[in-house]
């Protein structure tokens, strides 16, 4: 980012975003990794300071938009995991708000609480599943460390809960306009740290002891709460087993195995079936992970559009990874082994070394869908280059690549780039009409393109594929699915959905379904439930009906070559392993296609 503002400061490009990631995998979704654990990052902040201290408060400093309120503090929006002590949730109010009213008493305005963010996924609160309150604080952004002057007209008119214009009791002294750079934002950040320490010094006895409450409740176990969750060893995804328990090893839950047999609701079990006992101190954590969501329906008025979530709104690690298990709803007379940590995953594949020769689009758009999936190649072994804008325009592709992966990215984003207003010539443009005319000609000559999620968009229209968005152009009201697991149907008997149960799951996130309106040259390998009641797994979507039955996973025929289309993120924050498989089987040489 620095390194970005200083280049151009200056020029057009002053304050703008870099045409990277600001991390080497994941951008912003380095804030969506405190349950995954996927990053080194994560990993470390975990192991060294979370599971260290074990602290009572821990405050999260961001930063957010330029043109709304100065500075966020908590209570969060509605819905608040449901799994998370409601002393938490109390200390967590009770907190941010005595750190508005601190800053209020300073003469800060534009504070606003109970606004834009929520506290549903675990994805950015894992100290709310381990007897501790996240205090999210985010500051208005600049132009990077230019200073912005702004105007009271400049302000925006609607948030998130909230009329950034407009007092209310959330939001009840506006800012005005003015100057705004790096100075007012340390000033707000630090002040806000103060107030925080504060009220620690002043509450240590209260922080302390609640603590205490949090974990002795978690022990005794919440009424209505299974009793274990049992996870059995054979039968299962080796992979997303081996990951699934290494996270919740790192989270601090107690994993056991039963040292005899066992039976319960009519299943026998074998000895050594893992067991991970919802009386223990960080047991939401593992509750949490382990159930199914079930999202509220929340609407902006009665029969009106959804009120959107956040961030996404299912976090089912067993669905995610293949991975089967059952609650246990009663304690029974069961020998158990003491805690036990369990092996480290192996990541691996077959036949995807150098010889694949796999190309992996990275638009200097840059996306978050590129950077997991280099993140899951180089994990797993996959070996591929990068290929930018100006090497696909360059053409003679099919000399270099078998197979070119486009990540999730929208149409707009792929063909037409960043704008050469505002960026360097090197890095505007996109694709353009000589990229798209390449990818054609490669695909013509035998390669394969693998377009995912929203590229798939892109793809259809880039190679005139006889295939249709049936979610195009819906209002949310008619559709909405904002990051779900969905179930997915598979024809089994093609390469690209080899060694696949004929049922897994997909994560679906602003994505295609398709409808396919010529089958001779387009073959639909995966399509979800053709009863609407089946469609969702976990998470929230309204009107399944729209989608029941219709395509999720297809391959199309383009000259020599072949197009598969992903109507979902197979490779979702390198969590979905379920459907890993699918991923790397079309990187894979094609054995023909017909149609279905």
């Amino acid at each position: 980012m620095s390194r970005w503002y200083n280049e151009t400061l200056g020029t057009p490009a002053e304050g703008t975003s870099p045409p990277q990631l600001y991390h080497h995998y994941t951008g912003h979704d380095n804030n969506r990794d405190w349950y995954a654990f996927t990053q080194v990052e994560t990993q470390l902040t975990v192991d060294s300071l979370h599971n260290v201290w074990h602290p009572q408060i821990v405050h999260d400093i961001h930063q957010q938009g330029e043109f709304a309120s100065r500075l966020f503090l908590p209570p969060y929006l509605d819905p608040v995991e449901p799994n998370v002590d409601p002393l938490i949730t109390q200390g967590v109010n009770a907190l941010g708000t005595y750190m508005a009213w601190e800053l209020a008493a300073q003469g800060k305005r534009g504070i606003v609480v109970n606004a834009v963010y929520d506290a549903w996924a675990p994805a950015r609160a894992y100290q709310h599943h381990h007897a501790g309150v996240r205090i999210l604080s985010e500051t208005a952004g600049a132009n990077l460390a230019s200073p912005l002057e702004l105007k009271a007209e400049q302000i925006s008119e609607t948030g998130r809960g909230y009329e950034p214009r407009t007092p209310s009791w959330n939001y009840p002294d506006p800012w005005r306009g003015g100057r705004w750079g790096m100075s007012e934002m340390v000033d707000y950040e630090s002040s806000a740290a103060l107030a925080l320490l504060k009220n620690a010094v002043d509450h240590a006895d209260t922080w302390l002891s609640n603590f205490v409450r949090i974990g002795e409740r978690a022990v005794r176990g919440w009424p209505g709460w299974p009793y274990a969750v049992v996870i059995p060893k054979d039968g299962q995804n080796p992979a997303g087993l081996s990951t699934m328990l290494g996270i919740l090893d790192r989270g601090g839950i107690e994993i056991r195995s039963a040292l005899s047999p066992f039976q319960d609701a009519g299943t026998t079990y074998p000895q050594g079936t893992y067991l991970v006992v919802l009386r223990q101190p960080y047991a939401s954590f593992a509750k949490a992970l382990l159930e199914t969501q079930k999202y509220p329906d929340l609407r902006l008025y009665p029969g009106g559009p959804p009120k959107p979530p956040y961030d996404v709104t299912a976090h089912t690690v067993p669905l995610l990874m293949g991975v089967r298990v059952a609650a246990i709803t009663d304690s029974i007379p069961l020998p158990l082994s003491t805690p036990v940590h369990p092996p480290k995953p192996e990541y691996q594949v077959a036949g995807l070394g150098a010889e694949a020769r796999i190309g992996l689009y990275q638009g200097y758009a840059a996306s978050m869908d590129e950077g997991w999936t280099r993140w899951v190649f180089d994990t797993w072994g996959i070996r591929y280059a990068v290929v930018t804008d100006s090497v696909v325009r360059a053409g003679d592709l099919r000399s270099r690549f078998n197979s070119i992966v486009l990540p999730s990215a929208s149409d707009g984003a792929i063909r037409n780039g960043l704008s050469p207003k505002l960026y360097p010539p090197r890095f505007a443009g996109g694709l353009g009409a000589a990229g798209i005319d390449a990818l054609r000609r490669f695909t013509e000559a035998g390669g394969t393109v693998v377009a995912l999620n929203e590229a798939s968009d892109f793809a259809i229209r880039a190679f005139g594929l006889p295939v249709r968005d049936v979610t195009e152009g819906r209002p949310a009201a008619d559709f909405y699915a904002p990051g779900s697991i969905f179930r997915l149907e598979l024809d089994t008997t093609n390469a690209l959905t080899a060694a696949m149960p004929s049922k897994t799951i997909a994560w679906f996130e602003n994505g295609p379904v398709f409808e396919v309106t010529d089958r001779t040259s387009v073959r639909t390998l995966g399509w979800y439930p053709t009863d609407p009641a089946r469609v969702l797994a976990s998470g929230w979507v309204l009107h399944p009906e729209r989608v029941a039955g219709k395509g999720a996973l297809l391959e199309a025929a383009v000259g020599q070559g072949r197009v598969v289309l992903f109507g979902f993120r197979p490779q979702y924050r390198g969590q979905s392993i379920a459907t890993y498989p699918l991923l790397f089987n079309a990187l894979r040489p094609a054995e023909g296609i017909s149609g279905r």
